[in-house]
């Protein structure tokens, strides 16, 4: 049986590691925000008006999903002069998973772009 003090401190490491997953899912959780993603897959690295323009919104709507995927870690914002682009994190383990289940669902729903 485990001592109260395991269970604390397995309670505490799982409410750290399901804040960090759901806030993950939230991020993907979006259509639009999933597309960015899947682009984002298929093209390395894209800036906010080239996002705008294929998902059809202003871009500071664009600018403003880009965001939230960037605070829940799964984008890298870089500068390109004036112009910010986005790129995949995919040195975040989780991201990597998130982006290897999609690449398997897109070639299940035979849609494997690549």
């Amino acid at each position: 049986m485990l001592p109260s003090s395991a269970i604390a401190k397995l309670q505490k490491n799982r409410n750290k590691e399901y804040s960090e997953l759901l806030k993950l899912f939230q991020a993907v959780s979006d259509p639009v925000r999933f597309g960015i993603l899947e682009l984002l897959e298929d093209h390395a690295t894209l800036c906010v008006t080239e996002i705008a323009r294929v998902f059809k919104i202003s871009v500071p709507a664009a600018s403003h999903q880009l965001k939230i995927l960037e605070s829940s870690g799964i984008l890298k914002r870089e500068r390109m002069g004036q112009m910010k682009c986005y790129v995949i994190a995919k040195d975040n383990v989780r991201v990597k998973s998130i982006v290897q289940l999609m690449t398997k669902g897109r070639v299940m729903r035979g849609k494997n772009r690549k």
